[in-house]
């Protein structure tokens, strides 16, 4: 093993039984929710009951804005960022995700795994690749249905506030 490899390694194997763990509470809503931390310190109570179910309809909707300006707003840059977010959101579920088994190898049976695979054996640093591609799909949206509704003859001000009670919803 290299010198930056013994330097910054913890000097354990990563174990299949700590991919499990760490991905335990990352199922897709979770993901997409950003609440798939592998230990949550509280439970917020905008996340239980009643509301749960208007929170999980938001990130849906949200999400399906961004799909529908990624659709149809003409940016070069829109193909990666989608790449980029599909690809982050699967590997945010680690090991419970569909490609779960792929991801447990990365991290464990991976050619060189046991010299970086305890870098990335918590799922849920992709999830900052997600929102990432996420915020940036969503700007794309936004800047698409303001020209839309811009050309409408509707005033802009109605426009701009059915956008950020979304953005903020």
């Amino acid at each position: 093993r290299s010198w930056f490899v013994q330097a910054v390694s913890p000097g354990y194997i990563v174990s299949t039984a700590d991919v499990d763990l760490f991905s335990r509470n990352s199922t897709a809503m979770n993901v997409l929710l950003g609440r798939d931390e592998w230990l949550q310190w509280w439970d917020p109570p905008l996340y239980s009951g009643d509301s749960l179910a208007l929170w999980n309809f938001a990130a849906v909707a949200l999400l399906g804005f961004c799909c529908l300006g990624a659709f149809v707003a003409r940016n070069r840059a829109i193909p990666f960022v989608g790449v980029v977010l599909v690809v982050s959101f699967f590997l945010a579920q680690g090991s419970r995700g569909p490609l779960g088994r792929v991801y447990t190898w990365l991290v464990v049976d991976a050619p060189g795994a046991a010299n970086w695979g305890w870098l990335v054996r918590v799922p849920e640093k992709f999830g900052a690749f997600m929102w990432f591609a996420f915020a940036t799909l969503l700007a794309f949206s936004t800047a698409w249905a303001l020209t839309k509704l811009r050309g409408s003859g509707r005033p802009a001000w109605l426009g701009t506030a059915c956008v950020i009670s979304v953005v903020l919803f």
